[in-house]
């Protein structure tokens, strides 16, 4: 069906009624579609706010949207209709209205420069570098609060005449001068290195800024995996300032900054796990020069990087950089270095189907004693066809597969079934009554999913048996039903023609 043919106030609403159909995730992906698909999307979620991005069924919703949805969201008109607890939406309003009036944008440059300082606040929105900067309330008067978000502002925009303006009265604050954080912003370096302002950077230096993150820990006397932070709370970003200067260029790809910040008068010590954050960060922004440059600064190789470089990987393939996870391997990083197949697993959950065959060929493993950790369940839990079709090619079950689909996969259901399942297969040799479609079926139950049990009932010649008089009583439909879950979902057997059975409460316990 060509939309496009449609008036636009219909494609308007057809966008509209398919976002509230499919949920704000996979709308947003589908922006992908072409520009007119884009637009109407992003209309539908910003300017129409047909998704209450603060229903409380949804807690964590907008705290997950990354930050250049987010900072739609600062600059949305319906979201100044809500009521707010903070003072975020001022602070971009504000920020946006004194650059406007000090840099005179043209319309273009104006628009561009609101969706930057909108973004940079939903970079650092939520996360610790907030609450801190809120107990600079009782050092400062909201004068100098104010002069710290406008420097943060022009210094995202990159405009270094009036980065030096701005700075030079905040040199004379009686407290912290250019290492002043502002709430909203976050620290002026690490502000200049995300957003890849070389100048705005180097200024900064001869002005006395520290490349630290308030205090180095030796990694030497801590265990890695222990203290991963920011970035792991953070499954979107690719600009943070919550770290140090060196992590914010790494992340960004920003290889001269990287170089900058490197120079013996400004690196880290190397044994740091601030240094080592710069490495996971420069595996995630996907900059194989900034993990070289690091090394060489270190004097070190991937190989000496012990956990590091593992989670380095991981961070290359939950953010498909190839090119990184193609480094790192040729550099005798392990594929399987994670138990449970945990490094495909991660291309599977996010349905990476290239980055997958990629992994597999580099002599990943896809399976595993526990099934519910074998990758092709996780990519059919998730709907990730594409990857359930690499992962099949190279060996995996097809029963796994149906399994995961049978959660809340009904159309990758009947694609596994045009492929061959049988459903009528018992699910292990030790296991003569239980079969692959009634396994199907009462996962289905439990996840109260009406539209893969009406799949599972009409799919085959002759169904899956919804009754069951033989083997354990849970095993029964009906039984497992009423043993705790909605009664909805037991309303909808018995339509579909099942047999009512009594529960005892000694059959559940």
């Amino acid at each position: 069906m060509d939309l496009s043919r449609y008036p636009r106030e219909i494609l308007t609403l057809i966008i509209e009624y398919l976002v509230l159909t499919i949920g704000i995730y996979k709308a947003v992906q589908l922006r992908l579609v072409n520009k007119t698909f884009d637009y109407e999307i992003m209309f539908a979620i910003f300017t129409r706010g047909v998704i209450d991005l603060h229903d409380p069924a949804t807690p964590y919703l907008f705290n997950s949207l990354p930050p250049p949805l987010k900072g739609r969201v600062f600059l949305s008109k319906y979201e100044f209709k809500m009521q707010r607890e903070d003072g975020i939406f001022s602070a971009v309003a504000s920020v946006n209205q004194k650059l406007d009036e000090l840099t005179q944008p043209s319309e273009e440059q104006q628009h561009a420069q609101h969706l930057q300082i909108a973004e940079a606040a939903g970079g650092i929105h939520s996360l610790w570098d907030k609450s801190y900067g809120q107990c600079m309330n009782q050092f400062f008067d909201e004068e100098s609060l104010d002069a710290l978000d406008l420097l943060g502002g022009a210094i995202v925009i990159g405009n270094l005449p009036l980065v030096q303006a701005l700075l030079e009265p905040v040199l004379r604050f009686p407290w912290g001068g250019v290492d002043n954080l502002s709430q909203y912003f976050g620290r002026p370096l690490q502000l200049a290195a995300a957003w890849g302002h070389l100048e705005i950077v180097q200024y900064l230096l001869d002005h006395g800024a520290s490349p630290y993150w308030r205090i180095c820990i030796d990694s030497t006397s801590v265990k890695w995996p222990e203290n991963r932070r920011k970035l792991e709370n953070m499954p979107h970003t690719y600009r943070c300032t919550a770290g140090t200067a060196l992590e914010a260029a790494a992340l960004g790809g920003h290889e001269e900054i990287v170089r900058l910040l490197l120079q013996p008068e400004h690196c880290l010590p190397v044994s740091t796990l601030e240094y080592a954050e710069a490495y996971i960060a420069a595996a995630r922004g996907g900059s194989v020069a900034s993990i070289k440059l690091l090394l060489q600064a270190a004097g070190t190789t991937i190989g000496d990087l012990d956990g590091v470089r593992d989670d380095m990987l991981a961070q290359a393939v939950r953010h498909n950089q190839q090119a990184v996870a193609v480094y790192l391997l040729d550099h005798g990083t392990d594929v399987n270095a994670w138990s449970g197949c945990g490094i495909i697993r991660i291309a599977a959950q996010q349905g990476r189907a290239q980055m997958a065959r990629f992994l597999i060929d580099r002599g990943a493993e896809i399976d595993d004693r526990l099934s519910i950790r074998r990758p092709i369940v996780v990519a059919a839990r998730g709907g990730h066809q594409g990857v359930v079709d690499v992962l099949l090619e190279y060996g995996a079950s097809l029963n796994d597969a149906f399994l995961g689909a049978a959660v809340t996969q009904p159309h990758l259901l009947g694609y596994l079934l045009q492929k061959g399942v049988d459903v009528h297969a018992k699910r292990s040799e030790t296991d003569k009554h239980t079969t692959i479609g009634r396994l199907a079926l009462l996962q289905a139950i439990q996840h109260k999913n009406p539209r893969v049990i009406k799949t599972l009932f009409d799919a085959f010649d002759a169904g899956v048996p919804l009754n069951f008089d033989g083997g354990e009583p849970m095993d029964d439909a009906v039984y497992f039903a009423k043993s705790g879950l909605a009664h909805w979902i037991v309303e909808f057997l018995l339509s579909l023609g099942v047999e009512d059975r009594e529960v005892r409460l000694e059959d559940i316990w």
